[in-house]
């Protein structure tokens, strides 16, 4: 189709073009963004009031099964339902007693076993648990990772390669740097390949948010290193498949950046995402960049969401041919904020997006996935009226 909505390409004052005219999909059949678009499925959970919980996990299975995972009632919370969004299991692990809404995250391997990572252990000693359960929701294996100096261990991200094994990333104690991004490879039955440390250099921090992988199992973690002189910023790093480094990128501010999400395509390309604080505003903007296999910087996206409010990007989920989706979190106002979901081309044009407005100001996305079907999950938290609290809240989307 040559010209006008419809084309798949986004012209004058089009917001969106899908290459269809069909409405209620997302974009409408006069290109505009179908921010209405309800939700086919929605749950909304946690414990009393004044104990936040958190949703910071989805994924799907090769059989369009939806698993979500959050941290709720001080747990490690692991649900799977299936197509009809009928609930299969529920499995949980011991948490962080007191922690405030600490990472879940979730993948799945080529036999719909389902890993996942969280943080257990003790206020004064946070740990790695991570672990493989099996389609049935039993546990394979599992593994506490304690770092050297059995203090705050903090995992964020979770990924598995072509062969089925399985990286972990994060953030743990050490004695000298304090902080230090710790990214963990391990085989499909929980034997350790191989682990990289990383931080900003000269007794300065750093830390692991995400992790995705390419088609060759080279493994792309996105995360921050931090020193006194340019603050907090944002690293991308690319490993071979045996963990030597290949590249590494930054984005360096005089102000904090962070680099939470992560996502490679089937060409190997690299989306990144996180927030940039720009003077002389106190709220960050989102940020987006996009690199080739090889590092360089393809484009970049700095936006604003107005009205004083923080913008942030916490995930990215990626299609092969390079389109994907962002999630996280806009301040329409400075009083709240809501949850927004994104879908952009390979271009980094925004195709459309979807927002979920409670009252308050903790409404995030902080966790995207793609079904084989097409469906887009989503996993965050909602700031419900008193008497609840902050509530682990997820929801899954037409294309």
């Amino acid at each position: 189709m040559d010209g006008g909505c419809g084309n798949a390409v986004i012209e004058g004052v089009e917001i969106c073009d899908d290459g269809n005219l069909e409405p209620g999909d997302g974009c409408e059949n006069d290109c505009t963004s179908s921010d209405d678009v309800p939700a086919l499925w929605t749950l909304t959970m946690g414990g009393p009031n004044t104990i936040p919980d958190c949703g910071t996990g989805v994924a799907f299975d090769s059989e369009n099964n939806l698993i979500i995972a959050g941290y709720v009632l001080d747990s490690v919370w692991i649900r799977k339902y299936d197509t009809s969004y009928e609930e299969q299991w529920t499995v949980t692990y011991p948490g962080l007693p007191g922690a405030l809404c600490t990472d879940t995250p979730l993948a799945v391997d080529s036999n719909d076993n389902i890993a996942f990572a969280g943080v257990t252990g003790e206020e004064a000693n946070a740990d790695f648990v991570f672990g493989l359960l099996d389609p049935d929701g039993t546990e394979l294996w599992s593994v506490i990772y304690d770092g050297p100096v059995s203090r705050a261990d903090f995992v964020h991200g979770i990924a598995i390669d072509s062969h089925d094994d399985i990286i972990v990333v994060g953030e743990q104690e050490n004695p000298m740097n304090d902080v230090e991004g710790a990214v963990l490879k391990y085989s499909n039955d929980g034997a350790l390949l191989w682990s990289d440390f990383f931080d900003g250099g000269d007794t300065s921090q750093g830390g692991a948010w995400d992790v995705d992988t390419d088609p060759c199992d080279a493994v792309v973690v996105s995360g921050f290193s931090f020193s006194i002189a340019s603050d907090h910023d944002i690293v991308v790093r690319k490993y071979d498949v045996d963990g030597g480094l290949e590249w590494e990128q930054t984005e360096a501010t005089d102000l904090t950046d962070w680099g939470y999400a992560v996502g490679v395509d089937g060409r190997g390309g690299v989306v990144v995402g996180g927030s940039e604080l720009q003077p002389p505003s106190s709220y960050p903007d989102f940020w987006l960049r996009r690199y080739d296999s090889d590092g360089d910087e393809q484009w970049s996206i700095l936006e604003d969401g107005g009205a004083g409010g923080g913008e942030q990007v916490f995930a990215i989920s990626i299609a092969s041919d390079g389109d994907f989706w962002a999630s996280g979190i806009t301040g329409p106002q400075q009083t709240s904020t809501a949850a927004w979901l994104r879908r952009y081309d390979d271009a980094g044009a925004t195709v459309w997006t979807r927002t979920a407005l409670f009252p308050g100001s903790g409404n995030v996305w902080q966790a995207v996935a793609r079904a084989p079907d097409g469906r887009i999950g989503a996993a965050g938290s909602a700031q419900l009226p008193f008497p609840n609290d902050l509530e682990a809240h997820f929801a899954v989307y037409p294309p």
